[in-house]
């Protein structure tokens, strides 16, 4: 399947050096990780902040899961999937404990506690996967109850959002997780799963985030959209040949990792 003109065709060159570095990065764990200052506060700012933080996190551990079905060796997606899940189990916890401090309504409460519930299925579900066990029982589960639980997520947001203006956090959050998601479809098509559907909403995301790319030209310092631009154009770039290429190497999939990467990261210093 191609992506549409959404995209433009150019060949790209896979840089050695960022591959490389990307093979050599340090591993974390979740009980060492830094908090976000939105992290254990209780207004509606902070937890409107932490709920899209949480969505951005189910897309990057659903991509990671995903890479690590691939089989691609240089990367530990496997790794990379534990250590989200950790910090999940610690941030909706948290979540938990702040929403009874604020005391929001039963509907809130209803979602966090039917959340929770999923959650612990697909934990254990992208737990298995990350230790490389494929049955289509994990992998069916993740696909399904991933974008369940991003809806779960997207109700609870809307409370805690509404009524306030969105501020600079909520922009790059919001950025962060679109990225998370293209790359997400973009490797489900990579690995042939549901590829029409994927492709579909991998266009639709390419061109979302295109649109806010544009907007952030009004509300961000220019170096730091340019900055922005130039990784975003060589991945559009490289996604267009990925998803065009009748067989795609290891090699350019780390890329494709490693720009997302880079992405989320440059999105990350603006916080």
């Amino acid at each position: 399947m191609k992506l549409s003109t959404n995209l433009n065709t150019v060949k790209v060159g896979v840089a050695t050096f960022a591959v490389m570095a990307a093979l050599t990065a340090p591993a974390v764990n979740a009980s060492s990780a830094k908090h976000a200052p939105w992290e254990n506060k209780h207004t509606d700012r902070d937890h409107a902040h932490n709920v899209m933080d949480k969505k951005a996190k189910l897309q990057s551990m659903t991509r990671d899961a995903c890479f690590k079905m691939a089989g691609i060796t240089g990367k530990e997606f496997g790794a990379r999937v534990t250590f989200t899940v950790g910090y999940m189990e610690q941030s909706i916890q948290s979540l938990r404990e702040g929403h009874k401090t604020a005391g929001h309504s039963d509907m809130v409460s209803d979602r966090l506690e039917a959340f929770a519930g999923q959650w612990q299925t697909l934990s254990a579900a992208l737990q298995q996967v990350s230790a490389g066990d494929y049955h289509s029982v994990p992998v069916q589960q993740i696909l399904q109850l991933e974008p369940a639980l991003h809806s779960e997520l997207s109700e609870i947001h809307a409370v805690y959002a509404a009524e306030r203006p969105k501020d600079h956090t909520d922009a790059v959050l919001a950025k962060k997780m679109q990225i998370h998601k293209l790359i997400k479809e973009a490797c489900f098509v990579l690995r042939g799963i549901s590829t029409e559907k994927y492709t579909r909403y991998l266009n639709a995301s390419v061109t979302e985030f295109g649109e806010a790319l544009n907007m952030a030209h009004r509300h961000f310092e220019p170096e730091t959209v340019q900055a922005l631009d130039g990784t975003w154009q060589e991945m559009k770039e490289l996604l267009t040949e990925l998803v065009a290429a009748d067989k795609v190497s290891d090699v350019h999939k780390i890329r494709l990792s490693s720009l997302s990467d880079e992405m989320i990261a440059k999105l990350s210093a603006m916080l």
